[in-house]
């Protein structure tokens, strides 16, 4: 018996040596240092799964190989050079750090913590059955959204109001969000709603530190796949619901802990300032202006950290314009604000007193992002002084000019249904003479194209007409001024089952002239020439240093598990 144990030990240790001796493998050298098949390994699985390439061949093996031996030879000489001090690969460094220190943490703390249950996703099937087509206003304050709610229950129009005071994208499309199954949307939503008739707007409803105000403009029947065809996206939407409801409470949690307050004077101070800027509705983008002992006055603070008025209006200025419309009108929506901002700096101070940020994959991820910034700004100085004159961009154009034609197109126009039936009628009225424009605007499903009697937009072009081959092969073979018989809807293509096409106007290809082609020619010239610099410099650079690829080692790598 303690034979059998020390030949099976005796194997182990001679398959950990085995292990061990390929990983020193040397593949290449750098002048006298060596590249191992381990540190050939680790740079291919650096990359993210899906972009890893296939290196089939000895040859792409050879270029993948002297691909890393190119990127470190920029490194020294950006180091040589002093371009590892730049902010930009600081800045690189830093940010790498910090992401991947929130990934470990995030699943450490939040992804891990979540479980799905099989009757969890049974229930949200059930509840498939309905689709909703909803508009929502979303607001920080309380006593703003009990003021919306009297207002459009008075009869204002609920669109204008949440183009003025949501915060959501939406506001764009006076809070329209579309269809929407369950599961799509917060919990709370979801109970008021799946109670409301169509046309009814629902009492503001508190979500996260928000406040949302719901309106029902329909609710329609849906018959849903089978349970194990939406199982996977069932998942998601219940895991994604946990895991945000999960994480919100550790934030509150983490407030308290690190003593989270407001300098409720101050707060007031900015909320007067906004006042004054907004006496009427809201318009976005315009932020009030404080005098520099103001701007130096702390509004929140927390355990190692405070925040001032100056730090708040930088944040607010480096949001969209659509983002803040009529921000800090009244305390409740400037702590809503400045609690958000400063969440994520305490989330960062737990990750770092856990000591996340000196995880080694997480010093190793800072570093690499560091690298990529220095060879980028490498590249950027080796090639710095490439110009290229009127007269290199002529040569050029003439040199390639067969080459250079506008894609041909077609404009249209359609006339879309629901149903095949409907689609036939429509297409038997065109045979009888009916006028193809009237039609879309009386019966078009889509509203859009229909006011325009059918006519799309703009033009399709090219790789437009071959992302819809059905479409394309219409314009093809269909003449100027005729329609198509009613096709099955290609997906993406226009809302609606069918469609009807007209080809309205066929746009031929022709060869473009110099002055269309200018400044994408001269991009492209640019990046040629670039190109040839650089890979001058690095061949001279390679030959400098001293480069050797091995093949016989290097083909022992099997970089197809790797890839996997």
């Amino acid at each position: 018996m303690k034979k059998a144990i020390v030949t099976i030990l005796l194997l182990i240790a001679g398959l950990v040596l085995c292990c061990s001796k390929s990983e020193e493998d040397i593949v290449a050298r750098l002048g006298e240092e060596p590249i191992t098949a381990g540190m050939v390994k680790e740079e291919y699985l650096a990359i993210s799964p899906g972009a890893r390439p296939v290196l089939a061949t000895i040859e792409e093996q050879e270029q993948f190989v002297r691909d890393i031996l190119s990127k470190e030879m920029l490194e020294r000489e950006a180091i040589k050079m002093g371009l590892d001090v730049l902010p930009e690969v600081q800045q690189a460094r830093q940010g790498a750090i910090q992401r991947k220190a929130w990934e470990l943490y995030y699943n450490d703390k939040v992804r891990s913590q979540v479980d799905v249950t099989e009757q969890e996703l049974r229930d949200l099937y059930d509840r498939q059955r309905y689709r909703y087509h909803l508009g929502w206003i979303f607001v920080r304050s309380g006593a703003l959204a009990e003021e919306l709610a009297e207002r459009i229950a008075a009869g204002e129009d609920f669109g204008t109001i949440a183009e003025n005071h949501s915060i959501d994208a939406s506001r764009t499309r006076g809070g329209d969000i579309g269809m929407r199954a369950l599961g799509t949307l917060p919990a709370e939503v979801e109970e008021t709603i799946s109670s409301m008739a169509a046309g009814e707007v629902s009492d503001p409803i508190p979500y996260g530190g928000h406040y949302v105000i719901v309106k029902l403009y329909e609710k329609e029947e849906a018959e849903p796949p089978d349970f194990e065809t939406l199982r996977q996206g069932l998942m998601s939407m219940v895991r994604t619901r946990k895991e945000t409801a999960l994480q919100r409470d550790l934030s509150e949690q983490l407030k308290i802990k690190y003593g989270f307050t407001f300098h409720d004077d101050v707060v007031d101070m900015i909320v007067e300032k906004t006042r004054a800027l907004y006496p009427d509705e809201a318009e976005a983008g315009k932020i009030p202006e404080f005098s520099d002992e103001e701007l130096a006055r702390v509004v929140a603070e927390y355990e190692g950290g405070e925040w001032r008025v100056r730090t708040y209006m930088e944040r607010l200025q480096a949001q969209p314009e659509f983002m803040r419309p009529a921000y800090g009108t009244d305390a409740e929506t400037i702590k809503s604000i400045i609690g958000d901002f400063i969440t994520g700096e305490l989330w960062m101070k737990e990750i770092q007193n856990e000591g996340y940020d000196q995880r080694s994959e997480v010093v190793r991820a800072g570093e690499r992002a560091a690298e990529e910034a220095m060879v980028t700004a490498m590249h950027r100085e080796v090639v710095k002084d490439v110009d290229v004159d009127d007269e290199k961009l002529r040569d050029f154009y003439n040199e390639h000019k067969e080459e250079l034609w506008s894609d041909a197109g077609a404009e249209l126009a359609v006339i879309t249904t629901e149903t095949e039936e409907e689609a036939q009628s429509i297409y038997e009225e065109l045979q009888a003479g009916g006028d193809f424009a009237e039609l879309a605007r009386e019966r078009s499903f889509d509203e859009l194209s229909g006011a325009q009697g059918g006519k799309l937009r703009g033009p399709l072009y090219g790789r437009q007409l071959e992302a819809f081959p059905d479409v394309q092969e219409v314009v093809e073979n269909t003449a100027e001024g005729e329609y198509s018989q009613p096709l099955a809807m290609p997906a993406g293509f226009m809302p609606g089952e069918y469609v009807i096409i007209k080809v309205l106007n066929k746009i031929e290809s022709e060869q473009l002239e110099f002055d269309e082609v200018e400044q994408m020619l001269g991009q492209r010239v640019v990046q040629l020439e670039q190109d040839k610099v650089f890979g001058e410099w690095l061949a001279g650079k390679m030959e400098e240093y001293g480069v050797e690829i091995y093949p016989e080692p290097l083909a022992q790598i099997d970089f197809a598990s790797l890839r996997e």
